[in-house]
């Protein structure tokens, strides 16, 4: 847990349906807060920069692929704690290629689920090479080869490997 002591505060729409005693329905929506466990903004950081490393961007290309300012993007991968989390996060998901929430459960201390087999990377590679011949018989071994190591890496930058 990060030393700031900053707590998550999750809403939470609730439909909310009484039926009154003339027999009229009242429905509406209720905002419900929640409070969840502190946020490790160095350990989200610290994700961001090597999934933006891998993916081979600057900074400055990554805040702009997502549609942030260079300061909004600098202050997170930096890892400064922040009073709340900021809407521009799922664009930065986004630009990263990760899946929707990734960054929320990284700060709340959630690692994102590894592959399980140690050998998985030969095995897709494998299964790529055979899709690839299957599909275009024209590919040279070299093409195949790259093809296959730019869906690894393409799976390595996401975090599913």
């Amino acid at each position: 847990m990060p030393p700031s002591g900053l707590s998550l505060a999750v809403s939470t729409t609730l439909d909310i349906r009484w039926t009154l005693r003339n027999g009229f329905v009242d429905e509406r929506k209720a905002m419900v807060h929640h409070v969840a466990m502190d946020l490790d903004w160095v350990a989200l950081g610290e994700e961001l920069r090597a999934t933006r490393l891998q993916l081979g961007l600057t900074m400055e290309a990554l805040a702009e692929k997502a549609g942030v300012s260079r300061m909004t993007y600098h202050k997170v991968e930096k890892g400064e704690t922040r009073g709340r989390i900021p809407p521009s996060l799922p664009k930065i998901e986004e630009a990263l290629g990760w899946p929707s929430g990734r960054a929320t459960a990284i700060l709340t201390g959630q690692r994102p689920v590894k592959a399980v087999k140690a050998d998985l990377s030969s095995e897709l590679e494998r299964s790529i090479s055979l899709a690839a011949i299957a599909t275009r018989g024209d590919l040279t071994a070299a093409e195949i080869q790259e093809l296959s190591q730019r869906v690894l890496a393409d799976l390595h930058a996401r975090g599913l490997l």
